[in-house]
């Protein structure tokens, strides 16, 4: 049976975009680490006490649920516990920093996909392939374009968690009331006021939705991104297994655990919130 070289063609495509990228891809690693490094230095500067104290006071500004809180701060204080404090947030900085590029990433690109069908029609199946290959794929290019490091695990990471964003973003605008759209229409709203003061604040519940999904997304792959250099716990977790370590793995992983139950948690109550703020405001 005849055999189709699609790999064959892929890697010479690669080899290809990477030998004419290689100056622009060094400019990008040099300021991805240094900004990665200065979110886990701005973390790990204070004593983990005024952290734990500073996370709570935010978490429950933020959701007002003194559990949620209680638990939160009791969960931190047990990785403290486990001396994974610093490769804990060390994983932290990579989430936020992947998740904050996918946010300014995604959400532009979905609001230019609801206002432009054609290029919808051409971009939603990217996605679709996006979302359903296997994470460890992305660390392929990740490796080529940038080797061994917290670029390589940060480019995969983004990558593998822009689809939710930009999907949500899309969803969100679409599904704006058409009688509240023909309100703006008749107020003389142009399209971008309209989509200030409009569109997006009644989206922003499936906008904060969209976020979940790409915190954990990305918290997910950082994990993996462990093989190809990333820092945090995942790399802790990497390492004990290598040497055979089981309970420091299992450590790791109840860290990992609790990292992502503190942020599905939190915003997920600020998702609900926002939801009924909008409702009693539509009401």
């Amino acid at each position: 049976m005849i055999r189709i070289p699609i790999g064959n063609y892929f890697e010479l495509l690669l080899n290809a975009t990477v030998e004419r990228c290689s100056g622009l891809t060094r400019t990008c690693a040099a300021g991805v680490d240094s900004s990665v490094e200065a979110v886990k230095d701005f973390l790990l500067a204070p004593p983990p006490v005024v952290t734990l104290v500073v996370f709570g006071a935010l978490i429950y500004v933020a959701t007002k649920r003194r559990t949620l809180t209680f638990g939160a701060v009791a969960g931190m204080l047990l990785i403290q516990g486990l001396n994974l404090w610093e490769p804990t947030v060390e994983t932290m900085a990579l989430v936020l920093f992947c998740t904050a590029a996918a946010v300014v990433i995604g959400v532009p690109a979905g609001i230019l996909l609801a206002f432009h069908p054609l290029m919808k029609k051409v971009t939603m199946p990217l996605l679709d392939v996006m979302q359903t290959m296997p994470a460890y794929v992305y660390l392929v290019p990740a490796i080529a374009f940038f080797s061994i490091g917290n670029t390589a695990g940060v480019f995969a990471t983004v990558i593998f968690a822009l689809p939710p964003m930009i999907r949500m973003t899309v969803f969100s605008l679409e599904n704006t009331p058409d009688e509240l759209l023909e309100c703006s229409d008749a107020f003389g709203a142009s399209s971008w006021r309209r989509l200030v003061d409009l569109q997006l604040p009644l989206a922003r519940p499936s906008l904060l939705s969209g976020l979940n999904q790409t915190v954990m997304l990305a918290l997910s792959m950082v994990v993996i991104a462990s093989l190809v250099g990333a820092k945090g716990v995942g790399c802790t977790v990497w390492e004990a297994i290598c040497n055979g370590e089981k309970g420091i793995a299992f450590e790791g992983g109840v860290a990992i655990v609790i990292l992502a139950v503190i942020l599905d948690r939190t915003l997920q109550r600020l998702g609900t919130a926002s939801a009924k703020g909008d409702g009693m405001i539509n009401n």
